[in-house]
């Protein structure tokens, strides 16, 4: 019965240690944090055409009202007319679109921001205030 008892006391304590050194091989494997090799680090990185075109979003006058995808529209969030991609697309002054989705694993392009762009770049309605490789910025002509 003592051994039996010391038995299955080693066998948990095994059971545990095995489970915990799963559990941080997994973690650093394919942990998103900078001090693991799978880091999404790349993900975080600000680039220039970033910082040119969160710039073009400042440019936007304070009252006008903006239109942006899901990906830009956390920049806009402090204007009163501020929408989602396809809301107020007829009537926005401005217009800003990204075409390429920017979730880990995927950076296909975006089929409703990229028909988009076509149309506002052949209806004649509007012309393209900033462009920068998948960032795009119209405003609706007087």
């Amino acid at each position: 019965a003592r051994y039996r008892r010391r038995s299955a006391e080693i066998t948990k304590y095994l059971l545990v240690a095995s489970i915990l050194v799963m559990t941080l091989h997994t973690y650093y494997f394919y942990g998103p944090l900078p001090i693991t090799p799978a880091c999404w680090c790349y993900v975080y990185e600000v680039t220039e055409e970033d910082r040119a075109f969160e710039q073009a979003l400042r440019s936007i006058p304070e009252g006008a009202v903006v239109s942006a995808s899901g990906e830009i529209r956390p920049h806009i969030t402090h204007r009163e007319h501020a929408y989602t991609i396809p809301a107020a697309t007829e009537s926005a002054e401005f217009i800003a679109i990204i075409n390429q989705n920017r979730a880990i694993g995927n950076y296909e392009s975006k089929e409703y921001e990229t028909s988009l762009i076509k149309d506002l770049q052949n209806n004649g309605d509007h012309e393209l205030v900033a462009a920068y490789t998948h960032l795009y910025l119209f405003k609706r002509k007087p």
